[in-house]
């Protein structure tokens, strides 16, 4: 089950922000760093694989410890408020737009995304997460992952057409600062207590082949098929590079692949990108 969360929703925006300025207001303790991590993009922040002018489901992972008591008062803690922007290089990221969250911010009182326009650094587009769950008025799932990575939501963002960048590994993505919300905070259910987490970010690699495409036409076709059915049987030259031939994402070539693309002319799913590097 999902949530998406429109742009543009503003109902309890200010209130989510008002709870967790009083949360950094009223003499905040800010706790250490260790145990706690967000990770964007891949689950072990590995480079992605992407196309220009294409559109990325850009996730966000979350790891807690298993059991965590920050303030000190021995009882185990539970983060109710969050504060997650994303920065990303406009030359890199031509827009943003809104995204998706998953438990446990889909059963939370509030979840929402903040439009780009004005919450955005000089360069970057910055793109904010909020949310909020009243522990104290009801019950809703807490935010701890017992030592696990979980996907908890993604960034929906669409890549750059500068044809400069295929072929290369670049690194566009940065703590975000969103100027009328702050940086990324957590917030404790004592109302006093911050956790600023460790931060990483994947990088994206702009290929320079077509998923599938294993004779280098552009196009990917019933003609690749028989090209790689030579190749696997060693009477045809291999795709260049040899992942242009992999077309069901597993970043090998062989005869899987070959029936993928059969699918595909048959009315299956396109090829796609594996994670390769």
């Amino acid at each position: 089950m999902e949530i998406v969360i429109k742009v543009g929703v503003v109902n309890m925006r200010n209130l989510i922000i008002v709870f967790i300025l009083l949360l950094s207001s009223v003499m905040p303790i800010y706790a250490q760093t260790a145990g706690f991590y967000l990770i964007f993009g891949n689950h072990d922040a590995s480079t992605i694989d992407i196309y220009l002018d294409d559109f990325i489901e850009f996730r966000t992972w979350v790891a807690t410890p298993d059991y965590f008591d920050v303030n000190g008062d021995s009882i185990q803690d539970t983060i109710i408020a969050v504060h997650i922007p994303l920065g990303s290089d406009r030359q890199v990221i031509a827009s943003r737009d809104s995204g998706i969250s998953y438990f446990p911010f889909m059963y939370w009182d509030e979840a929402q995304f903040i439009d780009t326009s004005s919450h955005s650094q000089p360069g970057y587009l910055n793109q904010s997460f909020l949310a909020w769950a009243d522990f104290w008025g009801g019950w809703c799932p807490p935010l701890i992952t017992y030592n696990d990575t979980i996907n908890v939501l993604s960034f929906f963002m669409r890549t750059s057409d500068d044809s400069s960048l295929m072929g290369q590994t670049v690194c566009p993505f940065i703590e975000g600062n969103d100027p009328a919300n702050g940086g990324v905070l957590w917030g404790l259910q004592d109302g006093v207590t911050l956790i600023i987490p460790d931060q990483t970010f994947s990088c994206l690699y702009f290929v320079d082949y077509l998923a599938g495409d294993a004779n280098g036409s552009g196009f990917v076709n019933g003609a690749d098929a028989v090209y790689l059915v030579a190749f696997i049987k060693e009477y045809g030259p291999r795709p260049d590079p040899i992942l242009a031939g992999d077309a069901n994402g597993d970043c090998a070539t062989n005869a899987m692949d070959v029936s993928y693309i059969v699918g595909y002319c048959r009315g299956g799913p396109e090829p796609f990108l594996g994670n390769c590097h």
